[in-house]
């Protein structure tokens, strides 16, 4: 076997073994498109909500980083929620309100 058939055949494999990794990602749940833009636009709310309210979440780019851990810790100490750093459930409902009530319809 050549070297060039040798690579050839190894990325092959590897697109093959990246593709059937993805599809199983996708049917266990843990990875959708569409979840991965929900989740965007939620982290995006979120930021402009914090901000509004006098927090500091950094950029509003929909992205978690640092300093958007940082504003929702001291979202939910003010708010008496408790203090994960993350949007969870509680702290969804209590930042965003009219989300959690129009997707419950």
């Amino acid at each position: 076997m050549t070297m060039k058939r040798f690579f050839v055949m190894l990325s092959v494999g590897l697109l093959l073994a990246g593709w059937s990794m993805v599809s199983l990602a996708e049917a266990r749940g843990t990875v959708s498109r569409q979840g991965l833009v929900q989740d965007y636009e939620v982290m995006l709310q979120a930021q402009r909500q914090l901000k509004a309210l006098g927090y500091n979440p950094g950029a509003t780019d929909g992205n978690f980083g640092p300093q958007t851990e940082a504003a929702l810790r001291e979202y939910q100490r003010a708010y008496r929620l408790p203090q994960t750093g993350r949007l969870d459930e509680v702290t969804l409902r209590s930042l965003l309100p009219e989300r959690t009530q129009s997707s419950a319809r």
